[in-house]
């Protein structure tokens, strides 16, 4: 497997992606956003002879920290990041990309923060699936976007995030 990778990424057959999600479990890293971006570029170029990196998917809880992690991985060299969470919230009335009407909001949101379900708001949306006409659900961390986050990346990433220090949603085990 080691050889084929690394002879598809010699004939630039390969990107690799990565996902920094940072945080205990079930977050998949603890390290912060450098040493995953450095670990990153070293399995890309360790497994696939320098095969382009991109980060696909990322989050934080605000739009000018996703901008800024945007600026940071340009600064540092990374072939492509994407901004994958862009919600219209003013058009969903939710932070995700889904949206409920009225007759399940009546009851509250089906899905808590906690992962348990608002019974009556449940099966409220559920009657929504069976009438086709549902917008989709807050499940498998759909909810978090944001808005315009690209209008706000800066040239030059902060000092704060380019200076070498933790991410501020980042939790550093290294």
């Amino acid at each position: 497997a080691r050889r084929l990778l690394s002879e598809w990424g010699q004939r630039g057959q390969l990107i690799m992606s990565a996902h920094f999600y940072p945080g205990p479990f079930p977050s998949p890293t603890t390290l912060g956003y450098h040493a995953f971006l450095r670990g990153a570029r070293q399995q890309a170029t360790s497994l696939m002879a320098g095969a382009p990196l991109f980060l696909s998917e990322f989050w934080c809880e605000t739009a000018q920290e996703m901008a800024d992690m945007l600026a940071e991985a340009a600064d540092m060299g990374i072939n492509a990041a994407t901004y994958w969470q862009f919600v219209d919230s003013a058009y969903t009335g939710q932070p995700g990309w889904y949206k409920y009407p009225p007759s399940v909001l009546h009851f509250g949101e089906p899905i808590q923060s906690t992962g348990e379900l608002n019974w009556p708001a449940w099966k409220a949306f559920q009657q929504t699936i069976h009438d086709r006409t549902a917008w989709g659900g807050m499940i498998c961390g759909s909810a978090g976007g944001q808005s315009n986050v690209l209008e706000l990346v800066p040239v030059k990433a902060p000092e704060k995030v380019g200076s070498g220090a933790r991410h501020p949603t980042s939790q550093s085990m290294a």
